[in-house]
């Protein structure tokens, strides 16, 4: 079946040995997976390469055993090994940066095939090749057996892209943001062998903070709820996780149509319980006009701003915006659900 697609990401601790593996097997139209990339809510349009309002990161120390970045609430496994030391950045920006990697990596390989994900601990020293000041720092390596990738490309360059319906800023983003939180992104890749990426940090010593997931979700919810992102692997993965809490779902793709679906079912007297509206749209209508025109409509639409930007103003003070609550892309089975739990039921 040429549709059929298994894709395997091996996660790897200290010791860079593999310790353990999932496999995202799909077998739908187009070869997209419910879980493409392993970040199930990370979008592209935030792949802007300069943006004004991230240009301060509003960091956490963070220990890479807390949160998975490949962990997508349904099928993911926590990261395993020996002890690497935290790092002080800015979750969401960092699940953008090894989500437009992993996106890069998955989409070079249409039949499928392995990505590695290891972290290590690293001293940088003066006679270290690596352009950073000398210090402790963990590296992130992330591997694909895919096609490689040519040495002519510019791979982090803005607007650089080889798919015909890319607009190129997702490794010049990731590129930008480790940047910004004094890392460095390398890449070595061989054609015909794979690719691999290795991202350095700066560790801190920084208390931790508890960014744990939620514990045991017991929530089932009926109703319909409505969402609205430009990705089709987002939507499809948000509607297989939203079904699953007992929901029915519909899925549109800028605001233009969550505004006429939502009217059409209102009208119908089959409202939508809640609206999960993707913040940026390119080139469409994003979330934050969309709310207005919907609490225009109906004052008492419940709607739910997405973004992979913890920073963003309006994430940072949706209620000003006529938001009742946020998700922080990628978000998994647990948080939706505890979030459109607690939304509803006040």
């Amino acid at each position: 079946d040429e549709n059929h697609q298994s894709n395997h990401f091996t996660i790897g601790g200290a010791d860079e040995r593999p310790t353990d593996c999932f496999d995202h097997t799909q077998q739908n139209p187009g070869g997209k997976s419910a879980q493409d990339a392993a970040c199930p809510g990370q979008d592209n349009h935030d792949q802007g390469f300069e943006r004004p309002d991230d240009a301060d990161v509003g960091r956490d120390a963070i220990d890479h055993g807390d949160k998975c970045p490949c962990d997508s609430g349904e099928r993911g496994t926590q990261c395993k090994g020996q002890h690497v030391d935290p790092v002080d950045v800015d979750p969401g920006q960092m699940n953008q940066v090894i989500h437009n990697i992993i996106l890069n990596a998955n989409q070079a390989m249409p039949k499928g095939g392995t990505i590695r994900i290891s972290a290590i601990n690293k001293k940088i020293t003066s006679r270290s090749r690596v352009p950073l000041k000398p210090g402790d720092y963990i590296r992130l390596n992330i591997e694909d057996n895919g096609p490689g990738i040519p040495s002519s490309h510019k791979i982090f360059d803005p607007f650089f892209t080889t798919k015909a319906n890319g607009n190129g800023l997702g490794l010049a983003s990731a590129f930008s943001i480790i940047k910004r939180h004094q890392g460095y992104i390398t890449l070595e890749s061989e054609l015909g062998k794979g690719s691999i990426f290795k991202i350095y940090l700066p560790a801190t010593l920084n208390e931790i903070k508890d960014t744990k997931r939620p514990g045991t979700l017991n929530f089932r919810g009926e109703g319909k709820i409505l969402v609205m992102d430009d990705e089709n692997f987002v939507r499809d993965t948000a509607s297989d996780m939203i079904s699953f809490l007992g929901f029915n779902v519909v899925c549109v793709k800028d605001g233009v149509e969550v505004i006429k679906e939502y009217k059409s079912a209102y009208k119908n007297k089959e409202p939508y319980r809640a609206v999960i509206l993707d913040l940026t749209i390119p080139g469409g209508m994003g979330g934050e006009l969309a709310v207005k025109k919907l609490l225009n409509y109906d004052p008492n639409v419940t709607a739910i701003v997405a973004s992979g930007y913890s920073s963003d103003p309006i994430m940072a003070n949706y209620t000003k915006y006529g938001f009742k609550a946020r998700l922080i892309k990628p978000y998994n089975l647990q948080e939706v659900g505890h979030v459109l739990e607690s939304t509803l039921q006040n």
